[in-house]
């Protein structure tokens, strides 16, 4: 093993696996962090989601309908997952170090160390109680390794679809937002032609007005 380490070497398995602790746990608050880019997503797409709903209970036209349709369903996925992602996860952490330096030890200490042990002997009997010591602690730090692992394996899928449904969502709604534009274009230059004409009616008696007061 490089570095002199090795898989037979208990501290060097107690090292890594709470190396891994960490990085699994830093990892996973960097995913939560990026939640921001779906936020992103979210805010663009708002901007004329209400109007294309209400355009929508207008029933303009089927391709539109179909869109809207489409829009709401992937937006919908997406916010399922951002939802599940945004879920607190039980993270594992070490328990008090003191639990296994202080009362573990007193407890094999007593059972394996007495007063008439010869130097030697009494050297040997801690090497193995040191050795039973790190031998019960290595399965808190695999376990916790295993755990944080999956939960972050699993926030990361959420976080993929959640994003990839957002950015999905944008095809129909830039489509629902360019007809939304043109019938609101369509209704506005309707409305002044509707003013031209009522305006011109306006004139209209008022000049045959004037010259019947003539």
């Amino acid at each position: 093993m490089e570095g002199g380490k090795s898989f037979y070497s208990l501290d060097y398995i107690i090292e890594l696996g709470e190396k891994r602790m960490e990085q699994y746990s830093t990892a996973y608050q960097l995913t939560l962090g990026r939640t921001t880019n779906i936020i992103v997503v979210y805010s663009a797409v708002g901007i004329y989601l209400i109007p294309i709903v209400q355009d929508f209970g207008q029933k303009p036209s089927v391709v539109f309908e179909i869109e809207t349709i489409v829009l709401v369903m992937i937006l919908s996925c997406s916010l399922f997952y951002a939802i599940r992602l945004l879920i607190p996860a039980n993270l594992a952490y070490l328990k008090v170090s003191s639990e296994y330096y202080q009362d573990m030890r007193l407890q094999y200490e007593q059972k394996m160390l007495h007063q008439e042990m010869s130097d030697s002997d009494r050297l040997k009997s801690e090497q193995k109680i040191d050795d039973f010591i790190k031998t019960a602690y290595i399965d808190e730090p695999a376990w916790g390794q295993q755990n944080n692992w999956t939960i972050l394996t699993r926030k990361s899928l959420y976080y993929q679809k959640a994003l990839v449904c957002g950015l999905l969502a944008i095809l129909p709604y830039i489509v629902c937002v360019s007809y939304h534009i043109s019938a609101q274009k369509a209704k506005t230059e309707k409305q002044g032609k509707t003013s031209q004409k009522i305006i011109k009616f306006v004139d209209t008696i008022a000049k045959n007005e004037g010259f019947k007061t003539r």
